[in-house]
């Protein structure tokens, strides 16, 4: 294409203007991130994967790891966490440990990370889609605010998003069947130990013989993914096993919070309006001052599980309404709905709806079988709860990608041109 240096030009010039429009004046880290900062910067330090206990105090998990080497309990009062997955500590603390503790690098990072999403959106773009499909794609990315407002933020689903976009990436690569299976390996397990949401689709991904072939087309090449993708979750789980002395593949936590999300929104109604909202952190707040201690999620999540089985047909009719508002955000919490709610519903609606009928369109071709399926996988993970639109920002560049290829279907057919991804494409043409 004659001018695609103009158009990823515009598209990164685009992105870098909302990233520098959301970035908090002056820096900052906000809610709960700042546990990722702090134990980036003490595993720099070289204090190991840990947090203050004035930060999380967790008894239980204290115990865990002091019962067995208190050596790992100094007197400051830290002690050894697994609370989340742990790749975004540890690409904090390798930014630390080059440029020492600054918001300033952190930050740049994420705009380095934004480029990268952004260039891998743009080279499955120009892949699949002819010069309609291609603009449509790169327009609407240039003016789509939601993964620079995350970017500019100190949370981990920014990395995870940018893993997730070369992840999807690399079945449409001309690599060797090796380093395909290789890379895809590794970027989803990457992605995982990020953010946990792709956790549903791993099975399917890694063990469904048709989504496999797509990127490990032998038994070696496939059993190449296999290893890679494990290693990480190996020395995660070996290094937890160590300190805690129990099988830990991802956190300690549970889902108790997200669950009884589930009791709110049946019971109050939608956590925007800001009576709804108090009302529910409230409930939680009786179970426990910290939702993320142990013992609270582990109450929280039986009495949402035990509400959920005596109200299975109340939760199963918030389900279809459930879907738009993940990926609509109509406005923040306890804060109403925003001034602009109609036009969010009908360009992300819209954008909703393109990218299902492309997820239609393309379903023959094999290459898009592990972003077809990463997508489904992110979604039935997602649905157990009343989360937050941010949640599905990883799925955005994917969708903008399905919603692109639907507008080149239509274009092609109403011109008469074959349309390839219909029919599907040899593998040996990737």
């Amino acid at each position: 294409m004659r001018h695609r240096c103009f158009t990823i030009a515009l598209l990164l010039v685009c992105q870098t203007a909302w990233f520098l429009l959301f970035l908090p004046t002056p820096l900052a880290v906000f809610y709960d991130n700042v546990r990722y900062e702090e134990a980036g910067w003490r595993l720099a330090n070289g204090q190991g994967l840990s947090l203050p206990y004035a930060l999380m105090p967790d008894p239980e998990v204290r115990s865990w790891a002091c019962d067995r080497d208190g050596a790992a309990c100094p007197d400051d009062g830290s002690y050894p966490t697994a609370l989340y997955p742990p790749l975004y500590q540890g690409f904090i603390a390798v930014l630390y440990l080059a440029f020492d503790r600054s918001l300033t690098v952190v930050f740049f990072a994420h705009w380095v990370l934004l480029i990268v999403a952004l260039c891998c959106y743009e080279s499955l773009l120009f892949r699949v889609v002819q010069k309609t499909g291609y603009i449509f794609g790169v327009v609407v990315a240039a003016g789509y605010p939601f993964v620079a407002h995350i970017a500019a933020q100190i949370r981990a689903d920014h990395l995870h998003l940018t893993l997730v976009a070369a992840c999807v990436l690399v079945p449409f690569l001309a690599l060797n069947p090796w380093q395909k299976a290789g890379c895809f390996g590794l970027l989803l397990s990457l992605a995982t130990l990020a953010r946990p949401y792709t956790v549903l689709a791993v099975p399917v991904l890694m063990l469904f013989p048709p989504v496999v072939r797509v990127y490990a087309p032998t038994i070696r090449t496939w059993c190449v993914a296999i290893c890679v993708f494990t290693l990480p979750f190996v020395l995660w789980s070996g290094r937890n096993a160590d300190v805690f002395g129990r099988f830990i593949p991802l956190t300690v936590g549970g889902l108790g919070t997200s669950l009884y999300l589930n009791v709110c929104e049946a019971e109050l109604g939608s956590s925007v309006i800001a009576a709804n909202a108090i009302e529910c952190r409230r409930r939680i707040a009786a179970f426990g001052p910290e939702p993320l201690v142990r013992s609270v999620n582990q109450a929280l999540e039986r009495e949402a599980v035990s509400w959920i089985r005596a109200h299975p047909w109340q939760v199963a009719a918030l389900l279809p309404r459930r879907a738009p508002r993940l990926w609509i955000s109509l406005g923040y919490n306890r804060k109403g709905l925003s001034a602009g709610w109609p036009l969010l519903v009908v360009g992300l609606g819209g954008l909703l709806a393109l990218a299902c009928v492309g997820g239609w369109v393309v379903r023959r071709d094999p290459r898009y079988r592990p972003l077809l399926v990463l997508v489904v996988g992110y979604w039935l993970f997602l649905l157990h709860t009343p989360a937050e639109a941010r949640r599905t920002l990883p799925l955005r560049l994917p969708a903008l990608v399905l919603a692109a290829t639907a507008v080149d279907a239509a274009v092609r057919r109403r011109q008469g041109e074959p349309i390839p991804y219909v029919t599907g494409i040899p593998l040996s043409t990737t």
